[in-house]
């Protein structure tokens, strides 16, 4: 069995893949790995008849969903009108919206009852047809059944190829074929709102909050940001003229190209009088992280860093295990979670690490929006123990655990399915209600990443109320206050340079 708590890969093949993480990868890779799947229409079309489809409000909106993923990725829309009834049309233009937005006019039909009339039989059939004949048609069928799930489950129930989770997921040092930064805008500019360490754009010097102001020789300004995304994920080969931080403009013509991005990297912050930080960045937690960080504080430590920033920033989680030795490194054989079953027949399974504290000095922090599921509990760890402080963003409130294992169906599917919740050692969830950081941060640059609560209709629910602010914590804001952030292009980073001589241990 695999257990698995991560945030942003449980939205897998609901319009926001795992690859969206590192921006403008292709998902050729993950369409390819459905092939071998070898899943066919004849096993979802018994979602769409019209008895079940009609039956709740859950499976008419779990119907919608399915159908609305699969004719977006078709270049089709479905469509209601009281005269035509339901029917697909060809895509006029790109709307990423997210479910919850998505579904908000279709409810509104059900609420109207318009949907007793429509005949959900005959638009799969018409779509059924094209999907057959589609060279990735096991990807398309992974939608329907993704999207399916992500209304009539919740929204972290989901199917996944074993390969690509074995390769992709689950390995530390994946191949990806992608430019390696995450894209960001401005009220009036396309920014880089990271650079990934390794990539294309890091070996030519671009910073974060650099400029993009054109793409294949277009401006770029005017669009929206999920556009410009698409576009960049559309081929392999981009001209890019940018700005950087000196205002010199550089074109430059590149190719995406197969490389590794790692999952954990340091870089040493020098400072006055022969003293450094260092800022280690953990981009996802699988296996080999613990190890990979371990040797990266171990090399810190060496160098007599005066303290370390660890940036969870747009980490989506991953390995329980492995979070259980990251969180060890810095508090120490403590208890670390307790996971809490839906199903009352399962008891309450709580958690310690058995990793001996490897670091003691100062520690801060940086989170954002999209930091999520276990790299949140290695964030309330760390708060809740106050063994360090936490900068930054609320963060996505992704506190449910799935458990994957073989689909009884089909032997080359992995069935991650949500049995519960993780809970700090608080007792709290990160359910919904995230982490909320101990010096509140909000980035300046727009992004894509939405929250739990923004993202889904049916998120699973959290009963419990915002933790409080300690008072160490609140003095160590006090002492912030008095300080000066550090001005840099990456503010949540200033503002840990500006606070980390603040926490006395």
């Amino acid at each position: 069995m695999v257990r698995f708590g991560v945030g942003l890969i449980a939205i897998v093949l609901i319009f926001i893949s795992f690859e969206r993480q590192l921006m403008n990868s292709s998902t050729s890779k993950q369409e390819e790995s459905w092939i071998d799947t070898g899943l066919k229409t004849q096993d979802i079309g018994n979602f769409y008849q019209n008895f079940n489809c009609k039956s709740t409000q859950k499976t008419y909106l779990a119907c919608v969903n399915s159908l609305l993923a699969m004719a977006n990725y078709l270049e089709l829309e479905l469509k209601w009108s009281d005269v035509g009834g339901l029917s697909l049309e060809k895509r006029k233009s790109v709307a990423n919206q997210n479910e919850k937005v998505r579904l908000v006019p279709w409810l509104k039909l059900f609420k109207e009852n318009k949907y007793l009339t429509m005949n959900f039989e005959q638009v799969w059939k018409e779509l059924e047809s094209k999907i057959k004949s589609h060279k990735f048609a096991p990807y398309i069928v992974g939608l329907g059944i993704n999207n399916y799930l992500s209304i009539h489950r919740d929204p972290h129930s989901y199917l996944l190829p074993r390969e690509y989770y074995e390769k992709v997921v689950a390995n530390s040092n994946p191949r990806i074929n992608s430019y390696g930064f995450n894209l960001g805008k401005t009220e009036s500019e396309f920014v880089f709102a990271r650079i990934y360490p390794g990539s294309i754009f890091d070996k030519l010097g671009v910073n974060k909050g650099d400029v993009i102001l054109e793409i294949d020789g277009k401006d770029i300004s005017h669009m929206a940001l999920d556009a410009v995304s698409d576009w960049l994920k559309s081929k392999d080969t981009h001209k890019f003229k940018v700005r950087l931080s000196n205002n010199k403009i550089e074109t430059w013509s590149l190719d995406k190209r197969s490389q590794v991005l790692p999952a954990v990297s340091m870089k040493r912050l020098p400072r006055a009088n022969n003293k450094n930080l260092h800022l280690i960045s953990i981009f996802k937690i699988s296996d080999g992280v613990c190890e990979a960080t371990k040797g990266n504080l171990r090399q810190a430590i060496k160098e007599k860093t005066s303290g370390v920033i660890l940036d969870l920033r747009d980490n989506s989680g991953g390995s329980m295990d492995e979070i259980l030795c990251i969180s060890g490194l810095f508090v120490g054989e403590k208890k670390i979670y307790d996971l809490v079953y839906f199903n009352k027949r399962f008891r309450k399974e709580t958690f310690f690490s058995e990793q001996v504290e490897e670091y003691f000095g100062p520690l801060v922090v940086l989170v954002n929006r999209s930091t999520a599921s276990s790299a949140e509990i290695l964030a309330g760890v760390i708060q809740h123990y106050e063994r360090g402080l936490l900068i930054g963003e609320r963060t996505f409130g992704k506190g449910s655990f799935q458990e994957g294992e073989e689909w009884p169906k089909n032997n080359k599917l992995l069935y991650f399915q949500t049995k519960g919740t993780f809970h700090l050692p608080s007792g709290r969830s990160p359910q919904l209600l995230g982490i909320t950081p101990d010096v509140q941060v909000t980035e300046t640059i727009a992004s894509i990443f939405q929250r739990e609560e923004e993202l889904y209709l049916y998120p699973v629910g959290n009963r419990e109320v915002r933790e409080k602010v300690s008072k160490r914590i609140a003095s160590v804001q006090q002492c912030g206050s008095s300080k000066k952030e550090i001005l840099t292009a990456d503010r949540l980073l200033g503002k840990a340079l500006g606070h980390i001589d603040c926490i006395q241990f």
